[in-house]
């Protein structure tokens, strides 16, 4: 529960979305965290919401204009259409005003959405709430960059210590974050990690699901500062270190990076799969070239996910972990 606290504050911090995975039931747990610090939250069936025009009704309420609940819960994200998940990126990204210089050099208090004015809070977030199973939560590349980062939790039902003044907490820390000092050396660290991430074997075989942006260089660095800042809260001199860096390299690269979601390569209705693998690794270059197809099929299914409690998504990423044992970090 103290890590879904650690998340929750991150997102808060920096009014960004995240995802949750769990196995079981995760809301009450999240919506006790919310209650104890009276937070407006609304949560959204997505399964039961047609299109944007309703969702957007369901996320706002009316009081002297619509305003955005502080924290909107999204049920069954995983769950949700192609063309849906296609609307919705369209509707984060106009939340954020598309993440402009202007939005940032010149905040506005609301945005203009479908005609209507709606007005932010000083914290919000969006949380999706995916439920897994024996395979990684698969969706539209565009949509999962619209949440930072993932957490995996299981259900739990521990009593916990209510956090003292809370929200002067988040504005202190909030204050604190850009002074987290980064050297040229751990900005140099953090772009090999994406670059090498980038440039992995089995990115080609999968690209858009695989090949980050090369914007996760700068949420890398927020997230970094961020989880320093808040374990941190009364420190002026702070700094990043490698371990923090790999940290959230792996809450946003576990997150992000997923070759096995390809639907040319790893289409499970195709009978002749195996050899239309086969003819793709054959077509490929670089570092496929003159590889035999027995070798190939061996190093794919040693770098299969599988589950792992113990990580952001609930299973493993060989990728991101290839990336971290070759980057060596600055002295």
């Amino acid at each position: 529960m103290k890590n879904l606290l650690f998340t929750l504050s991150l997102g808060l911090l920096n009014n960004e979305n995240f995802v949750i995975n769990s196995q079981g039931n995760i809301l009450p747990t999240l919506e006790k965290i919310i209650n104890d610090y009276d937070f407006s939250y609304k949560i959204l069936d997505l399964s039961q919401v047609e299109n944007t025009g309703e969702f957007i009704d369901e996320i706002t309420y009316d009081k002297n204009g619509l305003h955005i609940y502080e924290i909107v819960v999204l049920k069954n994200l995983d769950r949700i259409g192609d063309s849906f998940q296609r609307d919705l990126v369209r509707l984060f990204n106009g939340l954020k005003e598309y993440d402009s210089n202007l939005s940032r050099l010149e905040p506005k208090d609301h945005v203009v959405i479908n005609g209507k004015k709606i007005f932010k809070s000083e914290y919000r977030c969006f949380i999706g709430i995916n439920t897994i199973s024996e395979t990684p939560v698969k969706l539209y590349k565009n949509l999962k960059e619209c949440f930072w980062f993932s957490q995996f939790e299981q259900e739990t039902n521990k009593d916990w210590k209510v956090f003292d003044n809370y929200r002067e907490t988040l504005s202190l820390v909030r204050q604190n974050i850009d002074n987290v000092y980064m050297s040229p050396e751990i900005l140099s660290y953090i772009t090999s990690l994406i670059i090498h991430t980038r440039n992995h074997r089995l990115n080609t075989i999968n690209q858009i699901q695989t090949r980050l942006h090369t914007n996760t260089i700068e949420k890398i660095i927020k997230l970094s500062k961020s989880i320093v800042a808040w374990k941190n809260p009364n420190t002026k001199d702070l700094y990043l270190t490698p371990q923090i860096c790999q940290l959230a390299f792996r809450k946003i690269g576990y997150w992000l990076v997923d070759w096995e979601n390809s639907q040319i390569f790893n289409s499970i209705q195709d009978k002749d799969l195996e050899k239309r693998r086969q003819l793709i690794i054959n077509m490929l270059a670089g570092e496929w070239y003159g590889s035999e197809w027995k070798y190939v099929k061996q190093y794919m299914k040693d770098h299969e996910s599988k589950f792992d409690e113990n990580s952001n998504t609930g299973f493993t990423n060989s990728i991101i972990e290839d990336v971290i044992i070759n980057v060596r970090p600055p002295i």
